[in-house]
Formats: C-alpha cells, sequence, structure tokens
C-alpha cells in the first residue's frame, strides 16, 4: 500500500510539474498576445492620428481662408482684365490685328493650372503624392470651396469692370471667365502661402 501511495504521489507530482509548465507557457503565449495586441491597438492609433491630422489640416475652410482666396483672386486677376481678352496678347505679338488664341487652349491653360493648385495644395498639407482616399476627399473639398470662392470673385470683377455686358457671345464670356479664373486661381493658392 505505501508503494502505490508513493507511486501516486510521484504520478501525481508528474502531473502537476506538467500543468505548471503548461500554465508557464499558457501565460507567456497569453502576454506575448498581450503584446502583440499593444503593438496593434499603437499601430492603429499612430494611423488614426495622421490620418486625423491630414484630414484636420485640410477640412477646415473658414472664413480666413475665404478671405484669402478672394484677396488673392482680387489681387491677381484685376491684371487679366486690362485687356478684353487677357490671352490674346500672346497672339497679338506675331498678327496685326491680333488673332484671338481658340477657346479649347484657354480651357487647356485653365485645366493645368487647376492641376497645378490641387498638387501645391497637396503638398502644403503631407510630402508625398500617394492615393489616400479620406485625404484626397478632403482635398478635393477643400479644392472645390477654393475654386468656387474664386469663380464668384472673378464673376463679380468681371461685372463691375464691365466685360460681362448682354451684348457679347456666350464663347467671349467663357474665354473671359476661363482666363481670369486661371489666374485668380494661381493668385489665391499663392497668397495663401505667402500669408501661412
Amino acid at each position: 500500500m505505501a508503494k502505490k501511495k508513493r507511486e501516486i504521489e510521484r504520478e501525481l507530482e508528474k502531473v502537476e510539474k506538467v500543468e505548471e509548465k503548461i500554465l508557464k507557457r499558457l501565460d507567456e503565449e497569453e502576454k506575448k498576445e498581450e503584446e502583440i495586441e499593444g503593438v496593434e491597438k499603437k499601430l492603429w492609433k499612430r494611423v488614426e492620428e495622421t490620418t486625423e491630422l491630414h484630414e484636420s489640416k485640410v477640412k477646415v475652410f473658414g472664413f480666413a481662408d475665404f478671405a484669402q482666396c478672394v484677396v488673392g483672386a482680387t489681387l491677381f486677376g484685376i491684371p487679366a482684365m486690362w485687356t478684353p481678352d487677357f490671352w490674346n496678347f500672346i497672339d497679338g505679338l506675331w498678327s496685326t490685328p491680333p488673332v484671338p488664341i481658340p477657346t479649347y487652349k484657354v480651357l487647356v491653360v485653365h485645366l493645368f493650372i487647376l492641376f497645378c493648385v490641387i498638387v501645391t495644395l497637396n503638398y502644403a498639407f503631407r510630402k508625398n503624392f500617394k492615393f489616400d482616399y479620406k485625404f484626397l476627399k478632403a482635398l478635393s473639398k477643400r479644392v472645390f470651396y477654393i475654386y468656387m470662392a474664386v469663380m464668384v470673385t472673378m464673376i463679380l470683377l468681371l461685372w463691375g469692370f464691365h466685360r460681362l455686358t448682354p451684348d457679347i457671345t456666350t464663347l467671349t464670356m467663357i474665354r473671359y471667365i476661363l482666363s481670369t479664373h486661371s489666374i485668380g486661381m494661381a493668385g489665391a493658392v499663392t497668397f495663401d502661402f505667402i500669408l501661412d
């Protein structure tokens, strides 16, 4: 009987040692999992912070930004209004009488300046040009606000300088708006960077 008790005790000790080893391994694995979860949480927190930082910088388009757009567009856009068609002076250098540049070329210049504005604003808020949906969504919203602020300003200035009159054609009106708006967009963004 005593031998059986000893054997049973030995077996119990072996089982307890195995249980201790298993518990130690489980504790180690739980600690590793907790460390991994902690690292994951830190990484997600950093990603969210940087995303929020970019979005918060881009999203806010307050009255100060609007005023900068209007002042910059006005300062840079007024010289475009001294001539009836701002882009005519280019062809006017080589032809007599000046032949107007085709409207589609004015549109191409306008789109190019808009692209330059988007790239400039992108690099104003971050240092790369990678695709980030949330950032680009917020950036496009800001570009839209700037675009519309400049558009309204330019139409009011054209009307104030008597460039938009009832007797002009629609094509001429589009040319005036595109040409002055292009210069106004460049002015609005440039003025924004001068003040920052």
